[in-house]
């Protein structure tokens, strides 16, 4: 992910399917979120709400920040 990030400062368009939305937090400026093919949202790390992740993955989540970085995790029942 540092050589990606490191490629995409020199102007080339780096798109990654990621999974992992603590890591994609850490690396990418730009998020497209989909559900069923269908976009759920996309735009800025603000399209990573704790809203948009309801509605993707059906699981309450809360996004917290941490020396200025966001993470986001998983509440249990």
């Amino acid at each position: 992910m540092k050589m990606l990030k490191k490629v995409s400062t020199k102007g080339i368009t780096v798109i990654v399917a990621i999974h992992d939305l603590n890591l994609a937090l850490r690396y990418a400026d730009q998020f497209l979120l989909l559900k069923e093919g269908r976009i759920i949202a996309m735009g800025d790390e603000r399209v990573i709400s704790e809203q948009n992740l309801q509605a993707l993955y059906d699981v309450e989540v809360q996004k917290v920040d941490v020396e200025g970085q966001s993470y986001i995790l998983p509440l249990l029942d």
